[in-house]
């Protein structure tokens, strides 16, 4: 990028940072990056911006300012863009906004005249210009002007003498056009128009003594026989002294006197009406600039930076060989952050005054918070050899060492894989000196980026700047990367895409944009899978997504291993989708979807402990999740019946078997259990599901009980809902069951194929549900 280019660019940033906040509503930060804008084009010398944009930027700011109802700043600068060319409406139209705004109609009322003509057809300078009659038809008289209200007419009249040529108002209220107005009481009272006509309102005879007063005191003081005396002026903060080139260009630059030092003739008289004082002509140049130069001292004692650089621009601009402008508007950048400014007017204030020790100090300070620590140490130098005795200079100037040995160590603590060490000195470095030096704060967040502490090192690179650009490319490569780290990935990919219009051939965010376009594109790709019921495609692309950085523990990596729990779990694998469920909530504790998925893995798995406390774990966490109660409740269910005997697994029946299925199934389990056919180690474990082979049928053959069961009841809980019997039994079966009549309902109706099966077995269970002789 051409350095024509770089320049351009940097305005246009500021510039549409500008737009943004006005188009928000941020009036106060929009003129804040508007005054980035002017100063950027006054110092790009490379691409030359034209006049119309430099018009733009003005007018701009303008409106701004009267959004913000500061109709003097507005005005100022509507006279900036009309002075850059008269012929653009708009410049007009915000000239007489701002009149409006301060009251001055018949002012208001001649930009509207002029800007007009340059298109009649625009309705906005109609309807105001009818305003601003409709207000000047039916306002009273003025009250006496203050002071400055009337320098601020005379200036305005002065600037119509220039550019507007049908500025009649201006001949018929005053005796010559260096003459400024002095009728207070007709101030806003006379339409401004071609063939104007004296105020219909007649006026009183104290008016016209005071107006015959008025007009003696104006021709008085034109006469070229008197001239205010000159008396020297001293420059407030940041700047105690005004440092020139010479002798003569101080005594070109002291303002005059005040008038009220001058005019005192007409005030020697007790009874004699008190007089306005006498008018000047316009001030020179060098009175306008300290008067810019002053109102930015008053800016920058109250920590108006932003007003302040734009006062001291404007001294600048019109005495470029005042050094002490310079480092004043240095001053007022250092404060913005703006080193980069502070450097360029530090080493001009320098070049024009090469005694002036701030300037170097100033430079010195700026290189040091860029930590451009050579150039720094440099200017400390040059700023000692002229005050050897400062001690804030000196104690800067050991700074520079102290940060640049913590630097060295910790970069070469982080090349070497120490990141904890490395982090240690660059915060050493960072406490050393406020604002923190620039290169020590980006060692940090590389720090903290290799220990892995990527939140952390995110809210860092927000404070983070390059040169005082927070838009530089190394600040924007460290952000994308710890945005990435972090599973930011639609913000990371923005930003790296940011760094590769501003620098093309940046290698390492080429890269990470590449790679963050394939692991979303991989993510998209299984969720439009999953959405179409495509499981096992689903799978392979979140697995895809996974592999292409392995090393990466962010919230994507949660999100992904997530998808593909619900993908494993589609696939009746719930072991796999438990495993990328713990990952997840590993990844993102406060992740309620992963919860989710564990939940339904553990109940897969038939951990019903687990899923009850991770499905309560999500409630907790989104209490609004639809269906959560439900799930709650069967996951209790389930656990509940965890704990009681599963009859259905007893018999290995199937949940949903009908009777002839259930009886079968009772008359298989009731011989594996029986206890003639075990051995005597395991007799006594058969007798115990021999008994539960019979409870299973007692219930299971009744529907009313199945269907208690089933909701989850348990055998006691099934008993105890029934009537108890004359036997003290609940009815047949469940713990009450008699093993006689279990024997007795499995053979009264011929299960086991009828009865007369010979060949009896001795010491059977006569008694107890033995088998009949001969089985």
């Amino acid at each position: 990028m051409s350095a024509a280019d770089a320049a351009t660019a940097i305005w246009q940033q500021h510039k549409q940072a500008a737009d943004l906040a006005f188009k928000h509503g941020n009036y106060p930060e929009a003129a804040s990056n508007y005054t980035k804008v002017i100063i950027a084009l006054n110092d790009d010398r490379s691409s030359r911006p034209a006049v119309s944009d430099r018009v733009k930027v003005y007018a701009n700011r303008s409106l701004a300012c009267l959004k913000m109802a500061d109709f003097k700043e507005a005005l100022k600068d509507a006279q900036i863009a009309v002075g850059l060319d008269p012929r653009w409406q708009k410049g007009w139209y915000r000239l007489a906004s701002a009149l409006e705004g301060l009251g001055m109609l018949p002012e208001a009322e001649i930009a509207l005249d002029t800007g007009l003509p340059l298109d009649a057809s625009n309705t906005e300078m109609q309807q105001l210009l009818k305003q601003v009659r409709r207000k000047s038809n039916g306002s009273p008289p003025a009250d006496e002007q203050s002071s400055e209200d009337r320098q601020l007419q005379q200036d305005i009249h002065a600037f119509f003498r220039k550019h507007c040529k049908s500025a009649t108002l201006l001949k018929e209220r005053g005796a010559n056009n260096n003459v400024p107005i002095v009728d207070d009481n007709l101030t806003q009272s006379v339409p401004a128009k071609q063939g104007l006509q004296q105020a219909s309102t007649p006026l009183t005879k104290q008016q016209k003594k005071k107006r015959r007063q008025q007009k003696k005191a104006a021709q008085s003081s034109a006469s070229p026989s008197q001239s205010p005396e000159r008396e020297s002026v001293t420059s407030p903060d940041p700047d105690s002294e005004r440092v020139t080139q010479s002798s003569a260009a101080q005594d070109q630059s002291m303002p005059q006197a005040p008038p009220e030092a001058t005019a005192t003739a007409a005030t020697d008289s007790p009874h004699a009406p008190p007089s306005p004082p006498p008018a000047q002509g316009p001030p020179t140049t060098e009175q306008q600039a300290e008067s810019a130069k002053d109102l930015g001292n008053t800016q920058y004692k109250a920590g108006q930076y932003d007003a302040a650089l734009l006062s001291y621009g404007k001294a600048i601009a019109l005495c470029p060989e005042v050094a002490a402008y310079y480092g004043n508007r240095a001053a007022a950048a250092l404060m913005k952050r703006q080193y980069k400014l502070a450097v360029q007017d530090s080493l001009q204030a320098t070049k024009l005054s090469s005694t002036f020790a701030r300037g170097y100090q100033r430079a010195g300070k700026a290189y040091l918070c860029m930590g451009q620590l050579d150039e720094a140490d440099s200017q400390y130098k040059r700023a000692l050899e002229l005050e050897p005795s400062s001690a804030a200079i000196k104690g800067e100037a050991q700074l520079v060492d102290m940060i640049r040995s913590n630097l060295k160590l910790g970069q070469e603590c982080l090349q070497a894989g120490d990141a904890r060490q490395a982090q240690w000195h660059a915060d050493k470095a960072v406490r050393l000196h406020s604002p923190a030096v620039e290169t020590a704060l980006l060692l940090k967040c590389e720090a903290l980026i290799a220990l892995g502490k990527y939140a952390e090192a995110l809210n860092e690179t927000r404070g983070l700047t390059i040169q005082g650009d927070p838009m530089a490319t190394e600040v924007l490569t460290v952000r994308a990367q710890a945005l990435y780290l972090t599973g930011n990935m639609s913000l990371a990919e923005n930003t790296y895409q940011v760094v590769l219009r501003l620098d093309p051939d940046n290698a390492s965010s080429r890269k990470g944009l590449k790679r963050i376009k394939l692991m979303n594109s991989s993510k998209n790709a299984g969720n439009e899978a999953f959405k179409a019921g495509k499981w096992r495609e689903a799978e392979q692309h979140y697995t895809q997504a996974l592999e292409l950085d392995s090393h990466l523990k962010s919230s994507f990596v949660a999100q992904c291993a997530c998808n593909r729990a619900a993908a494993h779990l589609k696939l009746g694998n719930a072991e796999a989708a438990l495993k990328d469920a713990e990952v997840a909530t590993e990844l993102d504790p406060q992740y309620a979807r992963a919860y989710m998925r564990r939940a339904a893995a553990h109940q897969a798995l038939e951990h019903f402990e687990e899923a009850v406390r991770d499905y309560e774990k999500v409630k907790s966490l989104e209490e609004s999740t639809a269906g959560i109660d439900g799930l709650i409740r069967d996951a209790k269910t389930a656990l509940k019946k965890s704990k009681r005997v599963d009859y259905y697994k007893l018999l290995e029946l199937d949940q949903n078997a009908g009777d002839a299925d259930l009886k079968r199934a009772y008359r298989k389990a009731a011989l594996r259990y029986h206890p003639d056919k075990a051995s005597s180690e395991d007799r006594d474990e058969n007798e115990k599901k021999f008994k539960l082979v019979g409870q299973a049928n007692a219930i299971l053959s009744d529907p009313a009980k199945r269907q208690k069961y089933d909701a989850g009841w348990s055998a006691e809980e099934i008993d105890q809902g029934m009537q108890m019997g004359e036997d003290g039994t609940y009815g047949h079966g469940g713990h009450g069951a008699n093993m006689d009549d279990v024997f007795a309902h499995m053979f009264a109706g011929g299960m086991f194929g009828g009865g007369g099966m010979g060949g009896g077995r001795g010491g059977g269970f006569s008694r107890r549900g033995g088998f009949p002789p001969g089985f």
